[in-house]
């Protein structure tokens, strides 16, 4: 086990952390972190690295108030032709030895994925054999995003959200977008809304139930969402939501981080994850080569508006944002999760939702991707530039929009998504695919809130602290009118006693969770519990019932 200044001279302790550990040595502020050489993780992985995990959970006890983030670092990973971006597992976990080995376990299982063999034959680079694993110590970040600083340190752009960057490198969040102005010193920014953040937690968050207030670094109070993966999800500050998360100040800090990064490492442009603490000070926690830059769109590239109806033979244009240069026309296949993925067929335009790691190798496979991932920076937008495909991101009803076997054209300098219309240049025929890409959920639908008008199915609102108050003061009778018919108790949680004593029925689902039911139940449902879903129709679905019934899916 070394030290992160002790793996910037150690081969054996991969690229990421070969890198942080130079910056580190250099002074450059980068967490405080120690190294898993690649016969450590092994045994870890055999489950005989107990005394190694233990070590762990006590350095961690004194250093890290906020868990522990295990990180990949292979031989390999972040270089100059190949990133690997977020094909290796990343996991967060509290400083607990057993939760210790499953998240090491996990980071070394991915190693050996089908996908990191199909992307490194892809780019014609040997996948890493073994893998050192980066202990770094987790941030309690009030912002961070991703810097790209392009081909010099004049042409840069920053995506920033509020928390940890994860929901911003997977795609799933909207970021603000900062890049230099027309004029000297000007900049040019993109505000977004940013209702959910996550956060490392502090001990004792992960056990709290959805609906508790959490402290928001830098000051001010957050309500929490769920918790999973070692992280917590929360609703931030009212007044942050549509602010800019990295203000001026930050932002003339960030650029001279980077600088530093640039100097010590003599690299050209390079990919920056950064970090933003309560107290103000930025941290660097990852600095890859850029393996392709996002090229500045043609002059004739044009933005237009969304449109969701055209006039009768004109195609349909939809407006994302170009994430990889060039265009593509074929036919679509549209996969809305990854074991869809075997359905791409070669050639054809990958229309997806959030294109998670396991959907490589349908990318591989197609000529194009349009997808609901949002970002230049996030990491389906990387690996499209690294393997020369036109990418489009920001399509959010794409998916449910194209139809599979449609003709489109995705234009990646354009930023757009054109559906040819039937009676213009048509695909040929296709066989109707086994599964259709739209989902159809079954059983009730969990709501934050009450339907504001009366649903035509009914729904199961979800408990926490408002909800909780909504139903001691309004009428049972105004619920149920627009098709609220059940409670969602989170696990631990007491039922309202208002419920209670108007002798509501409870049934339970798994982990804990139940049903507290304001109308009656159908019988069957006293011993077959519904099946309940979050989501949106056609987009990624949670559902749960019994123990003994479905997993989430």
């Amino acid at each position: 086990m070394l030290t992160l200044r002790e793996a910037a001279a150690s081969p054996t302790s991969g690229g990421k952390a070969h890198v942080l550990g130079r910056l580190q040595v250099a002074g450059v502020p980068v967490p405080d972190g120690l190294v898993l050489l690649p016969d450590e993780v092994a045994r870890i992985a055999a489950e005989d690295g107990g005394e190694l995990c233990e070590r762990l959970a006590r350095w961690a006890t004194e250093h890290a108030p906020h868990g522990l983030v295990m990180r990949s670092s292979a031989a390999g990973e972040d270089g100059q032709h190949a990133s690997f971006a977020g094909l290796f597992a990343s996991r967060f976990t509290p400083a607990v030895p057993e939760r210790i080995a499953e998240a090491v376990s996990e980071v070394h299982d991915s190693l050996h994925s089908p996908t990191v063999q199909d992307y490194a034959a892809a780019l014609g680079v040997e996948p890493p054999a073994r893998m050192a694993v980066l202990v770094h110590t987790a941030v309690r970040a009030a912002c961070s995003g991703v810097l790209f600083t392009r081909w010099s340190m004049d042409s840069w752009r920053i995506e920033t959200t509020l928390g940890l960057a994860t929901l911003l490198v997977a795609g799933d969040c909207a970021p603000d977008v900062i890049e230099p102005g027309p004029a000297d010193g000007e900049t040019v920014e993109q505000i977004a809304e940013k209702y959910a953040a996550a956060l490392p937690a502090a001990r004792g968050e992960l056990d709290m139930p959805p609906g508790e207030w959490i402290d928001w670094p830098g000051g001010g109070r957050a309500k929490l969402v769920f918790s999973g993966d070692g992280l917590i999800y929360a609703r931030p500050p009212r007044e942050l939501i549509n602010a800019p998360a990295l203000d001026p100040h930050g932002r003339k800090a960030l650029l001279a981080l980077a600088d530093r990064a640039h100097t010590v490492l003599g690299a050209g442009p390079l990919d920056i994850e950064w970090a933003r603490d309560g107290d103000g000070n930025l941290w660097l926690v990852q600095a890859r080569p850029a393996t392709r830059s996002p090229d500045t769109p043609r002059d004739d590239a044009r933005q237009p508006a969304p449109q969701s109806a055209r006039p009768d033979g004109a195609p349909m244009v939809l407006a994302g944002q170009g994430a990889s240069p060039g265009t593509a026309t074929a036919s679509a296949t549209v996969i809305m999760d990854a074991e869809q993925a075997e359905r791409m067929r070669d050639g054809d335009i990958l229309v997806s939702g959030p294109a998670r790691p396991e959907l490589v190798p349908a990318l591989l496979r197609a000529s194009g991707i349009a997808c609901a991932d949002v970002g230049l920076l996030c990491h389906t937008a990387i690996v499209a530039r690294e393997l020369g495909k036109p990418c489009v991101t920001g399509l959010l009803t794409a998916p449910e929009t194209v139809i599979d076997g449609q003709l489109v054209t995705v234009d990646g300098d354009a930023g757009t998504l054109t559906l040819h219309p039937d009676g213009g240049t048509t695909a040929p025929q296709l066989p109707e695919p086994p599964s259709q890409h739209r989902r159809t959920p079954e059983g009730l639908q969990v709501v934050t809130q009450p339907p504001a008008s009366p649903s035509d199915t009914p729904v199961v609102l979800a408990l926490d602290h408002q909800t909780r108050a909504l139903l001691d003061e309004q009428p049972l009778d105004t619920l149920i009118s627009v098709g609220v018919a059940a409670v969602l108790l989170p696990a631990g949680t007491t039922p309202p006693r208002r419920l209670v004593d108007l002798g509501a029925r409870l049934t339970m689902l798994s982990d804990g969770i139940g049903l507290l039911w304001l109308t009656q139940p159908p019988p069957e449902w006293a011993t077959q519990p519904p099946l309940v879903w979050a989501g949106l129709p056609g987009g990624p679905l949670t559902s749960r019932t019994s123990a003994e019934g479905d997993s989430p899916r």
